[in-house]
């Protein structure tokens, strides 16, 4: 089994932030394959299929962004998925906005939903598909709560098409691949 998580803020206030971004690709990539979202009782919306021979379970935490960490540890030890096997779908303030990376690496880089699952889980082997949204103009905190620019909305459907199409290689073949063909593309 493996484990999608897309990270986001629960609710509509926080629906079209770009701190939801995580979870808006998750729902994507959920729905390109007409899969629906069913509440459990970790506190996730989840969607479940199975593709080239893997479960794949995708959730949405309906926890606040820096409490992510609880559902994630709970779904993990539910569905009993390794952490190796659990990949994180979130925004990345650092990286200009139209580019993805997928990679596996140790820290948060200043997310606080990203700290809370490192801290929940104990583990950093985790992959990670991580969302461009920079550069932020202003205050961190009003920047990634904001809504897109309209420049941003318009390329936000070939983003996620892209980014899904970068879930479904590492899903396939794995992080080194799906790195290697979606790190050094610019999006949009």
């Amino acid at each position: 089994m493996k484990l999608i998580i897309g990270l986001g803020n629960p609710g509509s206030t926080y629906a079209d932030t770009r701190h939801s971004f995580g979870a808006r690709v998750v729902q994507s990539f959920a729905g390109s394959r007409d899969l629906s979202f069913k509440k459990h009782s970790a506190n996730a919306l989840v969607a479940r299929t199975t593709t080239h021979g893997s479960g794949i379970l995708m959730a949405l935490p309906q926890s606040y962004m820096n409490e992510s960490g609880v559902v994630v540890a709970q779904l993990k030890k539910y569905f009993k998925v390794r952490a190796t096997d659990t990949t994180l779908v979130y925004d990345d303030l650092d990286l200009p906005f139209g580019t993805l990376r997928v990679s596996r690496n140790a820290s948060s880089g200043g997310h606080n939903g990203v700290a809370s699952i490192l801290q929940a889980l104990k583990s950093d082997r985790f992959l990670r598909l991580r969302l461009g949204i920079g550069p932020k103009r202003g205050a961190a905190d009003s920047f990634v709560l904001g809504r897109w620019s309209p420049s941003e909305r318009a390329a936000l459907p070939a983003i996620i098409e892209t980014a899904c199409e970068a879930l479904t290689l590492l899903m396939a073949k794995g992080l080194l691949n799906a790195a290697n063909q979606y790190n050094k593309k610019p999006l949009g």
